[in-house]
């Protein structure tokens, strides 16, 4: 998709126009923006960041180099990014500089935006097809973590991942256990959701459990989530967990409307940059700042499967996965998150 942006760039001004070094410093430029999509994707796995405080940050670095590199030589910009052969070291470095960050934004985008559509396929089958086996594998991840330190509490490495399986699991039940009432059914159907929302809080209740644990948490919450388990087995829906109080239900609540609002800011923070940056005449001539902003609105539609779909952001990243297949091998024997 970046290589897509820089050809269709360089032809709308026409190659004979850009010149022997325009062509090496695009080149540069374009490596320069891949180099930051690529540190955009470590941060976000070594640092277990989300996806949006990567993009805004790089988003916001690439709009910082563009406006550096304008400050410095602005007659590049305004003659339409062009640089004379005879330009100045100055010169040369501003362009760099100024399409660095273009393509950076461009890279780091388009990246994360792939990744979670990608994520958004892959994780949008077992909520509709296997809401019931998906539930059940994620529930034995988490049993087998607490077999292996019983009866001791969870072992640190594993918390991460017995969070992530509660989370899939609330929203599995919340969202994926009514879908299986029929549509005809409205009464039923909306009993169910009911239920199922009261059971989501519940095992949600648990991730506090994992996180603040006890010398008896190991025993209780095995016992819970194999009451849970055959509940589920046996399609028990009036067996499934109840929250605490009345107060975690609400709390739930609030936090699911914090969640929603912090989604929307996220999402439409880098076209609200973008937009800026146009009108204050800091992003690049036509046609790649339409380029710019058409990456910022794909990233706010993004952000609005999100909020229709809440197993979209769950805490499974299909690419850190893969990444952690090169760790020394350590993916093939940690839990299922």
């Amino acid at each position: 998709m970046v290589l897509f942006a820089t050809v269709s760039e360089k032809a709308s001004y026409g190659l004979d126009s850009l010149g022997k070094w325009n062509l090496d410093y695009y080149a540069i430029g374009l490596l320069c923006g891949i180099a930051m999509g690529i540190v955009s994707v470590f941060l976000s796995t070594k640092l277990a960041l989300r996806d949006g405080v990567i993009v805004v940050a790089m988003v916001l670095t690439g709009a910082a180099l563009v406006g550096v590199a304008q400050s410095v030589s602005p007659s590049i910009y305004e003659g339409g990014w062009i640089l004379p052969s005879n330009a100045s070291t100055a010169d040369r470095l501003a362009l760099v500089t100024g399409i660095a960050g273009v393509h950076g934004t461009i890279a780091v985008s388009y990246t994360f935006a792939a990744l979670n559509l990608l994520r958004f396929f892959l994780d949008r089958r077992p909520i509709k097809k296997m809401a019931v086996s998906a539930t059940v594998a994620e529930i034995t991840s988490i049993l087998a973590n607490l077999y292996e330190t019983r009866p001791l509490p969870m072992a640190a490495t594993n918390l991460s991942s017995s969070m992530t399986s509660l989370e899939r699991i609330a929203v599995l039940i919340g969202r994926g256990f009514p879908k299986m009432a029929p549509a005809s059914a409205e009464m039923g159907r909306r009993a169910m959701e009911d239920r199922c929302q009261q059971a989501a809080f519940a095992v949600r209740e648990y991730q506090t459990w994992v996180a603040l644990p006890g010398y008896d948490t190991n025993r209780d919450l095995t016992v819970k989530l194999v009451a849970l388990l055959g509940a589920i087995c046996h399609l028990e829906l009036n067996s499934l967990p109840t929250p605490s109080s009345e107060f975690s239900v609400q709390a739930g609540k609030s936090k699911v409307a914090l969640n929603t609002l912090r989604t929307i800011a996220v999402g439409i923070l880098p076209l609200a940059v973008t937009l800026a940056l146009k009108w204050s005449k800091l992003l690049p001539p036509a046609p790649l700042d339409s380029f710019v902003i058409l990456i910022s609105t794909l990233w706010a539609l993004v952000y609005l499967m999100i909020l229709l779909d809440p197993l979209f952001s769950a805490r499974v990243s299909v690419f850190k996965d893969f990444v952690s297949v090169f760790r020394g091998g350590s993916g093939g024997n940690r839990s299922r998150p």
